[in-house]
């Protein structure tokens, strides 16, 4: 499922909080996108490592492209031009 880019936003805001918040060691984090403002406090640093984690995840999987295949095209050597053809013993 791809993110519209104002969940790209919101979900980048989050992170950017939450690493900040880490960083200054304090439980409680504001981020503001789109024109809302959020509080978030969490009990541990713990339960904020795995919402970092999750939130990380989740953009990840929402921005990446749709995985391209390409057939391979190989040539054996054993065509009917002659050279390199196969040919039995006679």
């Amino acid at each position: 499922m791809a993110l519209t880019p104002e969940q790209v936003a919101v979900l980048e805001a989050q992170i950017a909080a939450l690493v900040t918040g880490l960083a200054a060691g304090v439980k409680r984090v504001s981020y503001s996108s789109g024109g809302t403002s959020r509080d978030l406090e969490y009990q541990s640093v713990g339960d904020m490592i795995k919402a970092l984690a999750q939130l990380r995840q989740e953009l990840a999987v929402g921005t990446a492209t749709a995985p391209t295949f390409r057939r391979a095209r190989t040539r054996s050597g054993f065509g009917r031009s002659g050279r390199g053809s196969f040919r039995r013993n006679e």
